[in-house]
């Protein structure tokens, strides 16, 4: 995700089987998580600004994504 207002955030997200560009959404096998923690985000100034949130999974890592509703996750809603 890019260009979003610092703030503090709870990244949740889709995984899933075959995008469909035209519906936004996993075709199959669509799951929606959420990590348990709240991350602060705060851009630096230079010459241009670009705000960016990049998420590397890491097998065994330390945080535990929890599942989340479907329709929640659809709407934006917690």
């Amino acid at each position: 995700m890019s260009n979003f207002p610092d703030g503090r955030y709870r990244l949740e997200f889709a995984t899933g089987r075959e995008w469909s560009r035209s519906c936004n959404l996993f075709i199959q096998g669509m799951a929606a998580q959420r990590f348990p923690d709240f991350d602060d985000f705060a851009s630096t100034t230079t010459t241009y600004r670009v705000a960016e949130y990049t998420i590397t999974p890491v097998p065994d890592g330390n945080v535990r994504p929890v599942s989340i509703d479907m329709d929640a996750f659809a709407s934006g809603g917690n």
